[in-house]
């Protein structure tokens, strides 16, 4: 019996841990913008469980005179169902050689399950500007 016990205590490590990865980080590069849109497809299949969401930039050096940008950005979110469900406006901020992850939305859960598209326009980038990342963290239910 205690066997047992042991060898399904076991079993559900192994279980949990192939549920995949609870943070992955993305990242596209200027010249793998469609048409200067960063295009991120994020599984979001729990609508019990929710997601953290951070954006973060890149240079290929620190920008010429090292000040700090705010770099406006139009997001997109596009459901499963390919209808627009958000669309604001966000300032990126650094100096694009710390590749500083920056919050962007904490505690997300959505109604529609399934593959989400967060599309990304950035409206003003300093030279040297290499590329946009995404980070998303999964949570359990909460």
């Amino acid at each position: 019996m205690m066997r047992q016990v042991f060898l399904l205590a076991v079993l559900g490590l192994v279980v949990s841990f192939c549920d995949g990865p609870d943070m992955e980080s993305r990242f596209v590069k200027v010249k793998d913008a469609e048409n200067g849109f960063y295009l991120f497809t994020v599984d979001m299949p729990d609508s019990l469980g929710s997601y953290d969401f951070g954006f973060y930039f890149k240079a290929d050096r620190p920008f010429a005179d090292s000040r700090q940008y705010d770099i406006p950005v139009d997001v997109s979110w596009i459901s499963p169902s390919s209808m627009i469900k958000l669309k604001e406006r966000v300032y990126l901020s650094g100096r694009g050689d710390e590749g500083r992850v920056q919050e962007y939305r904490t505690g997300v859960r959505t109604s529609e399950t399934g593959e989400w598209t967060i599309q990304l326009y950035p409206r003003e980038v300093p030279d040297g500007f290499q590329g946009i990342g995404l980070t998303v963290k999964r949570n359990g239910a909460r």
